[in-house]
Parts: structure tokens; C-alpha cells; sequence
């Protein structure tokens, strides 16, 4: 007796079939109302109506008809065309572009750091216009004196 061999993909189509069957019976149960419904939840009334008064199906006519303004099959090719063409000109851009080092962002604030460690203090022309700013500033924030006492 010759043993045979599952293969993968025998194996993922048995899975999904299986999965689709039991979904199917799960939404067979549901359609002829053999789910339990629990008495205390707030819909329970709605659901018990709702399964046993379907309502009406729908009609082919009630499907609306296509609008005047959708696009054609060659205009929509032409649109997916352009599309691919930019997502295309975009993956020639990032495969142009260098790698990403981890380390780059260390080595670029410790050259900010050292560019900026060397500068010196502002003059005192600055400081003294600063302060100045600052006394005219707090007189302006003093509130009104009273006027009725």
C-alpha cells in the first residue's frame, strides 16, 4: 500500500472549503432563525420580528442603472495606465535614492551639536535692546489705576 503525500496546497484548499462550508451553515441557521436569540438583549424583539417578516426580495429592475457620466472601459485603461506609470516612476525614485543608516541621525546631531557649541554670546548691544523691550513691555501690562474708590 502506497502512502500518499498531502501537499500544501492540497492541504489550504481543504482548509478554506472546510471554513467555507461551516460558514455556510452558520449563515443557514441564521436565515431560518435556529440561532439562539437571548431573551434580555435590547434587540431581541427587533430580531425575533425581523426573521420571522423578511420582506420583500429584491427585483433586477430595482437595480439602478449606470450613470451617463461613468467613464468607458478605455478610459478607465487609461487612467489605470497612468497610475501604474506614476507608482512605476515613484519605485525608480526610492530604489535611486541610498540605503538608511541607523546611525546617520546619531552622526547628524552630534555635527549639529558641535556646530552650535562653538557659537558665542550675543553682544551686549542685543542684550540691553532685549531688556529695554522687556521694561516697556511690563509698563504697558500694568493694569489702569482705579478710578471709583
Amino acid at each position: 500500500m502506497a502512502r500518499r503525500k498531502i501537499t500544501a496546497g492540497s492541504l489550504i484548499v481543504a482548509i478554506v472549503l472546510t471554513a467555507s462550508l461551516s460558514s455556510c451553515a452558520n449563515v443557514a441557521s441564521f436565515k431560518t432563525g435556529t440561532l439562539p436569540v437571548p431573551p434580555n438583549s435590547p434587540v431581541a424583539l427587533a430580531v425575533t420580528e425581523a426573521l420571522s417578516h423578511p420582506g420583500p426580495y429584491p427585483k433586477f429592475a430595482d437595480v439602478p442603472k449606470i450613470p451617463a457620466d461613468a467613464p468607458n472601459a478605455e478610459t478607465a485603461r487609461v487612467a489605470a495606465a497612468s497610475v501604474q506609470d506614476g507608482a512605476a516612476a515613484l519605485q525608480r525614485e526610492i530604489d535611486g535614492m541610498p540605503p538608511i543608516d541607523p546611525g546617520a541621525a546619531d552622526a547628524f546631531s552630534a555635527q549639529a551639536r558641535s556646530a552650535f557649541a562653538g557659537e558665542s554670546a550675543p553682544d551686549e548691544g542685543a542684550r540691553a535692546r532685549t531688556e529695554a523691550l522687556a521694561r516697556e513691555l511690563r509698563a504697558r501690562a500694568t493694569p489702569p489705576p482705579a478710578l471709583l474708590k
